[in-house]
């Protein structure tokens, strides 16, 4: 992704959270999506401050596509997001066993099913990269 279009993307999610956040502040939501709102805003301005730290200072730019180039760097990416996943997926599963005998099946039902759909994509993935490479 260029730089150009990550401005573009990162702009219009601050504008949709900032959206969210007005439209909560303003009574027409209820209280989950103005906070998510806020945490889009907050994740997209430090997305372009990178972008603009990128494009006014030479040494961090060559430093970020060594960054994105070295192989070293792409493994412990994948090996870090493979344990989120697994940790994610262990702790879904132990908190839906947990909470059913304590009185919340709503809660265990939602964050079983949540473990059952990151499941799902991750076969899902797992398929069509096995096609592609």
């Amino acid at each position: 992704m260029t730089d150009k279009t990550r401005v573009v993307v990162y702009g219009a999610l601050t504008v949709l959270g900032a959206a969210l956040v007005l439209a909560g502040e303003l009574g027409y939501l209820g209280d989950e999506l103005p906070i998510m709102g806020g945490a889009l805003v907050a994740l997209s301005v430090v997305r372009l401050i990178q972008v603009a730290r990128r494009a006014y200072d030479p040494e961090y730019a060559r430093m970020d596509a060594v960054r994105n180039s070295d192989e070293r760097f792409a493994f412990l990416a994948g090996k870090s997001a493979d344990l989120a996943f697994r940790i994610s997926v262990i702790g879904l599963a132990i908190l839906s066993v947990v909470l059913r005998p304590l009185g919340y099946p709503e809660a265990a039902n939602t964050l079983g099913l949540a473990m059952s759909a990151q499941v799902a994509i991750y076969w899902v993935c797992y398929l069509v990269m096995k096609n592609r490479y």
